[in-house]
């Protein structure tokens, strides 16, 4: 089963009384050389070894026996090549249908890019024989055991789907999706998630159980569809951005090559404006987005890629903001099946990753990606030395991709004034008005101006269109939870909100749906604590952390805040 580790397997050995094993010290050594000496000059007898006592023998081959044992358990586990241990699709076929799909992607070899590769390549590209790192040393390095074994206490935090392809992952100094477990948690997590895709029992193929995945019974790719008792939207992702977690990880990875105090491969030493550790479970992926150039170097299982070039997205893929997950795509039309490159899908580029290959997206490329197997890689994103673009190039790109968001943004990040900001915003909002970018930002910049009605407005008009696509079944309640602790988590973090009692009261009303929604979102959960505080609502807020505290029990900040409360004379 997936959860389980690589199998061990036991030499037989024949009974110590049986081994043909006896114990040879120095002094027979010496006294047989000089028998021979002897026996060379004529002389008729050799001196013989004078025997030991029956149970000191006994006692010397069971400890010798025993010794070779347990080293001959450890070189077996250690050595063994094939399973590493991590888990599989349930569905065999589902396996066999992407390993036999084509790669319309270009492969090549990483000695063909010359010493580094550069942030400004125009295609995706699939790099084998990458340089540095740790090769296939990752293989035996980070099989499920070791991995777990080595680096289980390491914090690492888990994400919606949706949360990751539109907020980004964790940092070490923005905990983004909530306070990081163990990586160890994280390892089940995706291990669970990869179980609920079992396929389902005799005794429960009518569905009336509502466990596994009643609509891919067989091994047959076209029996697996969408709208089982398990959709997976809902299912954790781990893609963590923390400097500290790679550098440890790095660090107890034997055999890693790179620059001394880094933990990125030298090959890919431009794309490291952040790191990337990436696991998610079977049939997980992220919807279409977009983002600065990166890199993803895959350790254990399959990834598939689908690209799409800049510009304006088809209507008929998975967008981040509509909830939908690449398999429930991949699957809409009643049976899995892989999209072809035609029609508004004819730029479409598709490619499975397998292990110890570097995925390469170019800057402001949109993808989607599929787990096929629980996958595991690392990676990183952006220049190292990112420089910003002149506004006219940017404004130049408006013109040509006038509904291709991120331009706007990259304006916005480039206007001083908060007026100018609110302007390219409205017109990004009109374009693509199910934007949660464009709604962070637009609830910001409301904010920093402090006006008041604007937030007010906005808000409600945010919180309404959250609840039209969570009623039309667009949105899980979870995912309209995350979305709405991340837009207003970043309200209350301006000042201007801090000094305003009313927009506490605003930002407190927001984070409570969120909590409504999901209990188990610490994040919302945390900040709708704080707000509360910053309301004069002491004692609810004590309650409400002590709750997050719950769900996260080494929330330190969660704690901290609690403490203070707490304080005697508050």
């Amino acid at each position: 089963s997936g959860g389980q580790g690589p199998k061990v397997f036991a030499p037989s050995f024949p009974p110590p009384a049986a081994l043909a094993v006896r114990p040879f010290g120095c002094q027979s050594l010496a006294r047989g050389m000089a028998g021979k000496k002897r026996a060379g000059a004529g002389a008729t007898a050799a001196v013989a070894p004078k025997p030991r006592p029956p149970l000191i023998q006994s006692l010397m081959l069971l400890a010798g026996s025993t010794v070779l044992l347990a080293w001959s358990f450890r070189w077996v586990r250690d050595t063994m090549p094939t399973e590493p241990g991590w888990a599989q699709d349930p569905n065999t076929s589902v396996h066999a249908l992407f390993e036999g799909a084509p790669c319309t992607f270009r492969r090549v070899t990483a000695a063909s890019l010359g010493g580094r590769l550069r942030v400004n390549y125009s295609e995706p590209l699939i790099i084998t024989g990458a340089i540095g790192g740790c090769g296939e040393q990752c293989v035996r390095e980070w099989s499920r055991r070791k991995f777990v074994h080595k680096f289980g206490s390491l914090p690492m935090a888990t994400a919606s789907q949706l949360g990751v392809a539109f907020f980004g992952p964790n940092a070490d100094d923005g905990h983004r999706h909530g306070w990081p477990g163990t990586l160890a948690d994280a390892v089940a997590a995706m291990e669970r998630a990869t179980a609920a895709h079992a396929p389902a029992s005799a005794s429960n193929a009518s569905g009336a159980s509502g466990e596994g995945d009643e609509t891919c019974r067989a091994d047959d790719p076209s029996k697996c569809r969408n709208g089982g008792g398990h959709d997976g939207r809902d299912d954790p992702f781990a893609f963590d951005g923390s400097v500290h977690l790679m550098k440890s990880l790095m660090a107890g990875t034997a055999g890693w090559q790179g620059e001394p105090g880094r933990w990125w491969p030298d090959q890919f030493a431009e794309i490291t404006g952040r790191p990337i550790l990436s696991m998610g479970a079977s049939r997980a992926g992220l919807p279409f987005h977009d983002h600065e150039a990166a890199f993803l170097w895959l350790v254990h299982g399959r990834k598939y890629w689908l690209a799409l070039p800049p510009g304006k997205l088809p209507d008929d893929v998975p967008k981040a903001g509509h909830g939908q997950t690449t398999w429930s795509w991949l699957t809409s039309g009643g049976a899995l099946r892989l999209p072809t490159a035609t029609g508004s899908l004819s730029e479409l580029k598709q490619c499975l990753q397998r292990p110890g290959e570097v995925m390469f997206v170019p800057r402001r490329w949109y993808h989607a990606t599929m787990n096929v197997g629980i996958a595991l890689g690392f990676g990183g994103q952006g220049g190292r030395h990112n420089i910003a673009r002149p506004l006219s190039e940017v404004e130049t790109d408006i013109m040509d991709f006038p509904e291709a968001v991120h331009f706007h943004l990259e304006k916005v990040a480039l206007l001083p004034d908060p007026t100018a900001k609110m302007k390219v915003l409205l017109a990004a909002d009109k374009v693509q008005p199910e934007s949660y970018e464009v709604w962070m930002k637009l609830l910001e910049v409301a904010a920093e101006l402090g006006d008041l009605e604007e937030l007010s407005s906005w808000s409600g008009a945010i919180q309404g269109r959250l609840q039209q696509m969570e009623d039309r079944g667009a949105l899980s309640p979870q995912q309209v939870s995350v979305v709405l602790s991340h837009l207003f988590a970043a309200v209350l973090e301006k000042p201007a909100s801090q000094q305003s009692r009313k927009a506490v009261e605003l930002v407190r009303t927001a984070l409570q749906g969120a909590v409504d929604r999901w209990e188990g979102n610490d994040y919302a959960l945390f900040y709708l604590g704080a707000a509360l505080a910053m309301g004069g609502r002491s004692e609810e807020a004590v309650g409400v952390l002590e709750r997050c505290l719950k769900v996260k029990p080494k929330h330190d900040k969660a704690r901290t805040m609690l403490a203070s409360l707490k304080a005697p004379g508050r």
